[in-house]
């Protein structure tokens, strides 16, 4: 009777035991680096620094803190609201994200710190699962090449870039599903996997695409092979027909994995159509980046972190260049596997020293920072290849083996040397030329071992080439240990960069504390932004409708309004950091408080009052009084309004409220200044504000510029600067302010009492030119007052508000274009009394849309673009795959029938074979019987004739 035991019942637990010995032994040495770098839950201090806590940590604390799927869909926590589900699938997707759901906000930074060690001893399995698979081998070897993976210095440089890393993950079963693919015919684990690692980094997960197409391309070839026909005794070329069909299975579940992961690709590509960064174009001319020399450089030990475009992270084991060698010289590897996997090694590597090549591993853009940001795929195939050649040991003969460790020392002191114009490497530790020698030694020794007992069993090889390969493992892990403490400790961005978990675990407390005391509610919207909330997206900590914006995914359009508003960017295109101190800008995009983290602001605008004073856990709150609702009446004008690069700070909030009231409107009117002394600098003039430069006459000085004014009414005045660097001085009667340039394009001076004198200095340390360009205002006070209740009279009064849908009721004296300070990507639609109305853009960012008189009742609704058509693609890729799946399947059932059928007739043949050898051999005896009888019988004759003769 069949057993119908489960599989997993049956496992043998000591099949398991390399995976835990594996875990463990990546586990231990991440402890030990977390320890020596005092990283929680070991010590004070955190893995999250760098735009792990500027950009994404945020984003992962808005994700766990939404309440609602709209709000995981869209969000109101920065730049006007942006497309949070695009956004994720960038950042957020990671599994261990959405795990963050359920752990407290007091441990939510050691939750981080653990998952990163967690994720190291995961990738150490999954690469010795594939390396297991390759080689179907249980060398020790095996173990020590899959830790040296989970601890490349790619895992350990880009620990910050946690969504990332999911990918070292994911990978290394996708290659083992690639190879099921073409060997087994069995496409559940690619399709899954690659899914899996798309879904989770769409940017990372287009990487791994590539290559996972390069490696099916050098693989899938070897079907082709030459055999000998055991009955006819005839070499044949075989396997075109199986080439051609795994080409044809590959498309097709390649195309399914796509379509299940569709609910991500196709919103977050129509997402990164709406960025700046889509409108980058590639490399103009063919360039080498070095020599090869160089690249191979960056794997040698002691090599630095590089977060910069100066390197490549690709080191993964100082023994890859011992071991690789013996993978291209080991008999066991079938020569066409060898010429295959050399072409997709010179590919990966060319493709780190190419800009073209590179520009298309990195989405067809290049990044600005953070370089190489696919090359564990090349640390991940130099394993494969390593694993490869230490596990096959029956290939290697002492011949083989002499030569392969020759080549690979020969490599080492090349590469170490330096060839060309790349110098010598200076850097390699003292223990790199003996672990490498030694390794060498062992392995050469361990063969002739093997020649002097190859009469012996198998058996006793066996426990030989352990011993040896275990040898190797544990000097491979040495050195990965090794190096891991050695360049842990270099500073800067060159080593383990961490940052204080206790400051930021209270900051991150104090933030969410903090908005959940003043965010609006599910009935009422209105914007709060942080001033110093120790990250640039203070408004995803704190779960307030905010404006200050980081992400990769902004739409380039709310960029663009923003930054021609005067608003401070951080990094160019894709981040805005919100400037506080202008009343109409705050008002016009309805932002009701501040939150004075850093305590700087030390000052009340007009409009506005003292909510809370600063206590000793809670910050200073100030609210707007003259905050507009998210949707108000504004004039046609607006429509014809248009942005350019022109940062002309107040000058330009003048024009925007001018284009929404439908006249000139200025509250903010400029100031002459009474002089204007350029100390030591020649001041270029001229229309155009990003050619206006200043020179330093004396190169060795610092730029000073002195400008004078007096005040022509008592009133709040205001400065809008064209400086790109340094500070300004402002100091007047009871005023005395320092203002960076760097923190936007405008600034709050103070109160002046009419006729009061104000002086501003500008200075910089370390230029000599730049831009230069001041101008000072006052607010007219009365010419907003008027213009705010001319557009708060026309808002909306919201009665419900989430993530994905706004609410409210609107009364209106005449037919009216109202303006909704969000961002249009696609996604609004308007409906007024239940019917949807035409909407359309105004300064290519709100939406605008028309609404007759009198009371109406206003939704609008945001859906993702690309979300719908998304889920559909996606449902149907799952039907598809479960089809074939179930035609597959039949397929191996009938190809196994034929293959056994196959079998059965080569077996019967060459049975048929040997019965006729042996009839043969009878019939031979026989005959050789009959002639032995006869010659008997011939004998006897000859005897009896004797007798007879001597009878007579």
């Amino acid at each position: 009777m069949k057993n119908k035991t489960p599989k997993l019942s049956r496992i043998n637990p000591l099949t398991l035991l390399p995976y835990v010995i594996t875990a463990v032994i990546s586990l231990v040495i991440g402890v030990i680096v977390f320890k020596a770098k005092e990283i929680a839950p070991f010590g004070s201090r955190s893995v999250l620094c760098m735009d792990l806590w500027g950009q994404y940590f945020p984003m992962y604390v808005n994700n766990a803190n939404a309440g609602s799927i709209s709000e995981l869909l869209h969000s109101w926590n920065g730049a006007f609201g942006y497309n949070n589900w695009a956004q994720s699938a960038y950042y957020c997707n990671s599994i261990f994200i959405l795990l963050m759901k359920f752990v407290p906000a007091a441990k939510l930074v050691k939750a981080l710190d653990i998952f990163c060690l967690i994720k190291i001893a995961l990738s150490s399995v999954t690469c010795l699962g594939a390396l297991r698979y390759k080689t179907k081998s249980q060398s020790p070897a095996l173990i020590g090449a899959a830790v040296c993976y989970s601890l490349c210095a790619y895992m350990i440089a880009f620990i910050s870039q946690f969504m990332w890393t999911d990918a070292l993950i994911y990978t290394p079963l996708v290659i083992i599903g690639i190879e099921k693919l073409i060997h087994e015919r069995k496409p559940l684990l690619y399709v899954i996997t690659l899914a899996a690692t798309i879904i989770s980094s769409f940017y990372i997960g287009f990487a791994v695409c590539i290559f996972s197409a390069v490696y099916f391309i050098t693989h899938f070839i070897l079907c082709i092979r030459l055999t000998k026909d055991p009955v006819s005794q005839k070499y044949r070329i075989v396997g075109f027909g199986d080439a051609l069909i795994s080409c044809v299975r590959f498309g097709i579940y390649s195309l399914i994995a796509g379509a299940l992961s569709a609910f991500v690709i196709i919103p977050v590509y129509m997402g990164i159509t709406n960025t700046l960064a889509s409108e980058a174009t590639g490399p103009e001319k063919f360039e080498w980046y070095g020599n090869f020399t160089k690249v191979l450089q960056y794997a040698l030990p002691s090599q630095q972190f590089f977060q910069e475009y100066t390197g490549v992270n690709i080191y993964c084991g100082l023994l890859v260049f011992l071991a690789v060698p013996l993978y291209f010289t080991n008999k066991m590897i079938r020569i066409p596997e060898r010429i295959f996997s050399a072409l997709m090694l010179v590919f990966l590597t060319a493709s780190m020293n190419c800009n073209y090549l590179n520009y298309v591993w990195h989405g067809f853009h290049f990044p600005n920072q953070l370089p190489g940001r696919w090359v564990f795929l090349f640390s991940l195939y130099l394993i494969l290849l390593a694993g490869q050649g230490l596990a096959n040991y029956k290939g290697l003969t002492i011949i083989r083996t002499v030569l392969g460790s020759g080549a690979g020392i020969a490599l080492f002191h090349f590469t170490v040397k330096g060839q060309g114009k790349t110098e010598k490497y200076e850097d390699l530790p003292s223990y790199a030329w003996p672990v490498i020698i030694a390794s060498a030694a062992v392995i050469v020794v361990g063969s002739v071992v093997a020649f002097i007992i190859r009469n012996k069993s198998d058996k006793a090889k066996n426990i030989l080439w352990h011993v040896c390969t275990a040898a190797v493992a544990c000097m491979m892990i040495f050195d990965i240990s090794k190096n891991l403490l050695t360049v842990s400790k270099y500073e800067g961005n060159k080593g383990f960069q961490s940052a204080d978990e206790v400051t930021y675990t209270e900051q991150l407390v104090r933030h969410i504390n903090n908005g959940k005391r003043i965010a609006s509610g599910k009935n009422d919207f209105y914007r709060v932004e942080a001033n110093g909330g120790f990250t640039f997206n203070p408004s995803m900590i704190d779960n307030c409708k905010g404006m200050g914006y980081y992400s990769s995914t902004m739409n380039g359009n709310a960029f663009t309004f923003l930054r021609y508003m005067g608003n401070r960017v951080y990094a160019d295109k894709v981040s805005s950091v919100y400037t506080l101190c202008s009343p109409v800008q705050n008002s016009l995009f309805g932002l009701k408080y501040f939150i004075d983290y850093s305590g700087n602001i030390g000052y009340v605008l007009p409009g506005t009052i003292v909510k809370e004073t600063a206590a000793e856990e809670t910050p200073a709150i100030n609210e707007n009084t003259t905050a507009l609702p998210i949707a108000y009446a504004v004039s046609d004008d607006i429509l014809s309004f248009r942005t350019d690069d022109q940062i002309r700070g107040l000058e330009n909030h003048n024009l925007f409220l001018s284009a929404l009231c439908g006249e000139e409107t200025t509250p903010y009117i400029r100031v002459e200044p009474d002089n204007i002394d350029p100390v030591n600098v020649r001041l270029d003039e001229g229309d155009d504000l990003n050619s206006r430069y200043y020179y330093v006459e004396d190169g060795s000085a610092a730029p000073h510029i002195v400008y004078e004014y007096t005040a022509p009414k008592s009133g709040f005045y205001f400065l809008s600067h064209n400086f790109r660097a340094g500070s300004l001085h402002v100091t007047a009667f009871n005023l005395d302010r320092t203002v960076e340039t760097g923190n936007g394009a405008f600034a709050f001076c103070g109160r002046l009492e009419e006729g009061g004198q104000m002086k501003i200095e500008f200075t910089a340390e370390n230029l000599s030119m730049g831009c230069h360009g001041l101008e000072v205002y006052y607010m007219d006070e009365q010419i907003w007052d008027k213009a705010s209740k001319q557009l708060k009279s026309g808002g909306i009064k919201v009665t419900s508000a989430s993530g994905t849908k706004i609410k409210g009721d609107v009364e209106l004296d005449h037919d009216s274009l109202m303006l909704m300070t969000a961002v249009q990507d696609g996604g609004w639609k308007i409906y007024c009394d239940g019917k949807k109305v035409e909407t359309m853009t105004a300064a290519d960012v709100f939406p605008v849309f028309r609404v007759p008189s009198g009371k109406h009742e206003l939704v609008m609704k945001y859906s993702v673009p690309g979300l719908n058509i998304g889920l559909i693609i996606s449902l149907s890729g799952l039907g598809a795959l479960l089809v074939m799946l179930l035609i597959t399947g039949k397929l191996r059932k009938k190809a196994e029938e034929k293959a056994e059928a196959e079998k059965k007739r080569i077996e019967e043949a060459l049975l048929a074979a040997e019965n006729s050898d042996d009839e043969d051999d009878s019939r031979s005896d026989e005959n050789e019987s009959d002639d032995e009888d006869s010659d008997e019988d011939d004998e006897d004759s000859d005897e009896d004739d004797d007798e007879n003769e001597d009878d007579e």
